[in-house]
């Protein structure tokens, strides 16, 4: 099985990625987001509300300054992305809270936080829809004026590539460096016909992105002293993956409101590094 992992590292290191556009980078400032997380969340006129829940449970009833946002339709072109932000009345200095199912979802709300962090935005929140304490309508608000036109910021620290991801998978003296599989312990062990585990040992750190969490939506403080029990410290270089990058995105962005500032999510997961 081992042999048989790193043919599969070897192959997927070997493999080259098709050419992206090019856009200005910078890190991320972490220390806004440990602020805010330290604080309940405050709406005021000024707070911008997205609610990345599916299309129909925003329809049946959903907070009265709020919009319906799929995270699903970004990650294709940056310079379109803020432009419909920017059409939502979103700048990189807004204050954005981001409603979802919290637990008894998949972590879109993580995601869309995530991705606005990742395009420039620097006050981002999540909560779970029902945490605010707010009455809910099924009434479509009046749209937000539009914030001047802006250029995306990446954040190129907060995502993984499949070639840093293979790196560190491959480096076994590399104790500042840490891949987190942030799947289900019934993802993370399951096992083919042949009673071998479905996808290559990572040599990764299983924590399910749900523990991540509160039950109201927000970062869950307390993970700092699990993290700590399992030697990923607040400087290490910790990338986070699952199937796809959803799960892995809202993981990513709970580290880095937890001042886990060199956190990134491989945006690809396991459905991406498997393909061949």
């Amino acid at each position: 099985m081992m042999k048989q992992f790193f043919s599969i590292l070897l192959f997927l290191s070997g493999c080259t990625l098709a050419p992206t556009k090019t856009y200005m980078t910078e890190d991320i400032n972490t220390q806004k987001l440990v602020t805010v997380l330290k604080k309940p969340i405050n709406i005021t006129n000024e707070t911008i509300i997205l609610d990345a829940r599916a299309p129909f449970e925003f329809a049946v009833a959903h907070l009265p300054q709020a919009v319906n946002i799929r995270s699903s339709d970004f990650g294709k072109d940056p310079s379109a992305e803020v432009r419909r932000l920017a059409l939502l009345g979103i700048s990189p200095q807004s204050q954005v809270v981001i409603l979802g199912l919290g637990l008894n979802g998949a972590g879109e709300e993580g995601h869309m936080a995530w991705t606005l962090l990742y395009l420039g935005v620097e006050n981002v929140q999540t909560a779970q829809a029902d945490s605010l304490g707010l009455r809910y309508s099924n009434l479509i608000p009046p749209p937000r004026a539009n914030a001047p036109t802006w250029e995306p910021r990446l954040r190129g620290s907060i995502r993984a590539s499949k070639q840093e991801l293979l790196r560190v998978a491959m480096s076994k003296f590399d104790d500042r460096a840490h891949i987190l599989d942030v799947r289900s312990k019934k993802e993370f062990f399951s096992k083919n016909r042949d009673l071998e585990y479905e996808v290559p040992d990572l040599r990764a750190v299983n924590i399910e992105w749900k523990d991540f969490f509160t039950q109201m939506g927000r970062p869950n403080l307390a993970m700092r002293d699990q993290l700590r029990a399992v030697q990923i410290n607040p400087n290490d270089r910790v990338i986070v993956i699952s199937n796809n990058g959803l799960r892995s995105a809202a993981t990513t962005y709970a580290l880095l409101s937890l001042g886990y500032k060199n956190a990134a999510s491989f945006a690809g997961g396991y459905t991406e590094l498997l393909k061949k």
